[in-house]
């Protein structure tokens, strides 16, 4: 890993490099792609699902989406009522 990070020109001076953040991109990579928690493991080399979890996405995108319903409900609800 230290070794792609001087070939890219990332200085890693005190700084930890370790793989976890590209398994971490992977992983969430095959989540969007749908993939079945079967298949992630298998090109993780988890042993189980339980493994795969700190890796994987959170709800981000949904409690995005509910942020923006919540917002546009409010504006709904704003501009009815400058409307009177």
């Amino acid at each position: 890993m230290r070794d792609i990070c001087k070939m890219t020109g990332i200085n890693t001076t005190n700084r930890k490099i370790s793989n976890h953040t590209g398994r971490k991109t992977m992983i969430r990579g095959l989540q969007s792609a749908g993939l079945s928690l079967d298949k992630m493991r298998l090109q993780s080399r988890h042993h189980s699902d339980e493994g795969l979890k700190p890796y994987m996405s959170s709800r981000e995108p949904e409690k995005l989406d509910m942020m923006n319903k919540l917002v546009e409900q409010f504006h709904d609800v704003e501009s009815k009522a400058i409307c009177k």
